[in-house]
């Protein structure tokens, strides 16, 4: 399995699934993100005449890093609406009033160290719904893959162990009640530093939830979904009336947080965060940041197809492998062929 270095720095130490060894698509905006954020070591594996996967610190393998960028991306998204924007606030303020009042967000009660959260139903991937949504941006059918999970139902991650038999996370009929999502989330561990301190900067509460201490933000996300209702993700998100001062002189629209290669050197303040954009709207804002790491998990149908490909129209990607022992010449004179033949007509981007 690829070695995934950067990830745990910048996104907190866990386990994270390993990703299929086949044909990716990916978005150019969030590669060009991810090479601001590692550029460096980004660089060091370009030097590398082969990969390293087990000697050294590993090197970058952008596809799989991509798949699960755009996870990590999103639950830093989700939680930084909640802590900063909706909690914080302009001013960055967490004191008791704020981790109080997040506190019962959560489901818990003034004075409760602690709180068992328990999940409910969510309607995001009833098969009606999704081909409803499938058929009104023009597509026919989602075949054939199938959708297990939907970002808008939290994080897939927060139950993933080594070694285990494990399963996304599921809210639908077909799961019973006794295996929907639990957690507990305790008041003190999230909501203080180490030396059980309050904190008092929005920021750093989001930092240690996230980042430090991520299985409170992976609870804190259990509990927000399951707060929402049976779709959307209200409870994330900042009042419609928060607002703050456009920066006129900036054309930047693109939201984002930090890029930083190290959660410790990130600000991540609102005022910081939003420096550069002409967005007042702190909500509008928030709701273009979650959109841009919006996905869904599911599985697709993988077959070795060899010779099968003239036979078979319905193949959507081709993931061709490139271990190729003896016979160099032969495979190079068959692929170019072959590419000829599916592709007569150079594509736009080629001439």
């Amino acid at each position: 399995m690829p070695k995934l270095p950067p990830t745990g720095n910048r996104f907190g130490s866990r386990y994270r699934p390993y990703v299929i060894h086949e044909a990716k698509s990916a978005s150019l905006p969030l590669l060009q993100e991810i090479s601001q954020m590692w550029s460096s070591q980004i660089a060091n594996t370009a030097l590398h005449p082969f990969r390293e996967t087990k000697a050294g610190d590993g090197d970058i393998s952008m596809m799989f890093m991509m798949v699960h960028f755009v996870v990590e991306r999103w639950r830093e998204a989700l939680l930084w609406s909640w802590t900063v924007a909706k909690h914080g606030g302009l001013d960055d303020r967490w004191g008791t009033l704020q981790a109080d009042a997040a506190w019962r967000e959560l489901g818990g009660t003034a004075g409760s160290p602690e709180l068992l959260v328990r999940t409910s139903r969510r309607d995001t991937l009833q098969p009606e719904r999704v081909n409803a949504t499938l058929k009104a941006s023009g597509h026919v059918e989602n075949d054939p893959t199938s959708y297990i999970f939907s970002s808008q139902d939290g994080y897939p991650y927060a139950n993933i162990k080594d070694g285990a038999k494990n399963a996304w996370p599921a809210y639908g009929p077909e799961t019973p009640e006794y295996n929907l999502p639990q957690c507990r989330i305790n008041f003190r561990e999230c909501f203080s530093d180490g030396e059980n301190r309050p904190f008092t900067r929005a920021s750093d509460t989001f930092k240690n939830i996230a980042f430090r201490n991520p299985l409170c933000g992976d609870c804190a996300i259990l509990a927000l979904v399951s707060a929402s209702g049976r779709l959307g993700l209200e409870a994330f998100l900042p009042s419609s009336e928060s607002r703050r001062p456009g920066a006129p002189s900036s054309d930047d629209r693109t939201p984002y947080l930090p890029l930083v290669d190290r959660w410790e050197d990130g600000d991540f303040s609102l005022k910081a965060v939003m420096s550069a954009s002409k967005e007042t709207s702190v909500r509008l804002w928030t709701l273009l940041l979650l959109e841009r790491y919006r996905f869904v998990l599911g599985p697709s149908t993988v077959n070795i197809m060899a010779a099968q490909l003239a036979r078979r129209p319905d193949v959507a990607l081709l993931c061709i492998n490139d271990d190729v022992i003896t016979g160099h010449e032969e495979v190079v004179t068959m692929l170019k062929k072959w590419q000829s033949e599916q592709w007569s007509q150079p594509a736009e981007w080629e001439t």
